[in-house]
């Protein structure tokens, strides 16, 4: 079931953008962030990065299988992936159901610029485990993360 930090039909801009990050609420975790957009890589991975993350970024759905599907082998799996939909090469969409058709069970969550129910479903369909719409408030990722991730960040 996803976490409900969404409000419908919102696209204003992040009015917690100058709020304090905890350096470990996100302490320990690997994140893999697929997003092309060189604004949104540089913005997301900033603000993983202070809350503690270790982040991994790629630029399209199919280095995002790849990197995945490697870490995974090695016994280094990411702790969440955070998938944007429209990539080049391979979307999001598609990532994500090549990730889960190859036995991937981390959490995925999409990032997408649309807020439709039917966009929020198509993300649920193809194995997303939940969803955030850009523009990206990042208090609300870092709480979305700590949703899907409590209990692999809280190593002694």
């Amino acid at each position: 079931m996803p976490y409900q930090l969404h409000e419908a039909g919102r696209h204003h801009t992040d009015i917690h953008a100058h709020q304090a990050v905890d350096p470990d609420a996100l302490a320990q975790l690997r994140i893999l962030v697929a997003e092309d957009g060189p604004d949104n890589q540089r913005l997301i991975s900033h603000y993983l990065r202070l809350a503690g993350a270790t982040v991994h970024l790629v630029a399209n759905g199919r280095e995002a299988c790849r990197q995945a599907l490697d870490a995974q082998q090695r016994g280094e799996p990411f702790d969440l992936i955070l998938m944007d939909i429209q990539m080049p090469e391979m979307d999001g969409y598609e990532a994500t159901r090549t990730l889960r058709q190859a036995g991937y069970h981390r959490p995925i969550i999409a990032l997408t610029a649309h807020a439709a129910p039917t966009d929020r479903d198509r993300c649920f369909a193809a194995g997303c485990d939940d969803y955030e719409t850009k523009p990206i408030n990042h208090s609300r990722l870092i709480d979305l993360i700590n949703h899907w991730t409590r209990g692999r960040n809280n190593a002694a």
